[in-house]
């Protein structure tokens, strides 16, 4: 799919909206703490995320992983980021500590294979963090007027982008078909959801 492929002015929305990000990056580094890990981002358009993360863990060895040409506009040094696709991730079996993903599950073609190559992928202790929006009526509608407005998105871009979103009881149902450990929560009044856990 080629929605939601961010461009500079998408960049420049994200630094409003940082707060969301919030959840994947305080968890994780809770749990971690200051070990040195690996970490691998599913997803992850321009590196977004991963920036963010460089400036609390510097020590982190962070990569990258999406389809769309948005990795061209990542700059920043210490940050690999690779061409590819959730559902062939081309790394060995239990290469990461950790592995992270943020609004693009609904991006993905085969969800239950892109989660079983998150299992494949991570390490025998290692845990996954994913947010991404809570499919529901009301939301769409907000999401489309904040997605034009905050990062100069097309109407159909966020309306592809929330009619493919999954349901909190969509994904549990996926998470136990796939054989994963996880929790979930809601998140910013129910708008996202949280979802971590481990092999």
């Amino acid at each position: 799919m080629k929605y939601g492929i961010p461009n500079e002015r998408t960049e420049k929305g994200f630094d409003l909206i940082k707060f969301l990000y919030g959840p994947l990056i305080k968890k994780p580094n809770k749990y971690f703490d200051d070990k040195k890990i690996d970490v691998l981002d599913v997803g992850t358009g321009s590196g977004y995320l991963l920036r963010l993360l460089r400036k609390k863990k510097p020590n982190w060895n962070l990569k990258g992983i999406d389809p769309s040409e948005a990795l061209s506009l990542n700059k920043e040094k210490g940050i690999e980021l690779i061409s590819g696709y959730a559902e062939e991730l081309p790394f060995k079996d239990k290469s990461f500590d950790l592995v992270l993903s943020k609004s693009s599950l609904c991006y993905w073609n085969d969800v239950d294979k892109s989660l079983r190559e998150i299992k494949r992928v991570l390490k025998d202790d290692g845990k996954f963090y994913m947010m991404d929006v809570n499919r529901s009526k009301w939301f769409k509608i907000l999401l489309i007027i904040f997605g034009k407005i905050i990062l100069g998105k097309s109407k159909k871009d966020m309306s592809n982008f929330s009619d493919r979103a999954y349901s909190i009881k969509e994904v549990k149902v996926i998470m136990e078909r796939v054989g994963l450990k996880y929790n979930i929560r809601r998140l910013f009044g129910g708008a996202y959801f949280l979802v971590w856990g481990s092999k």
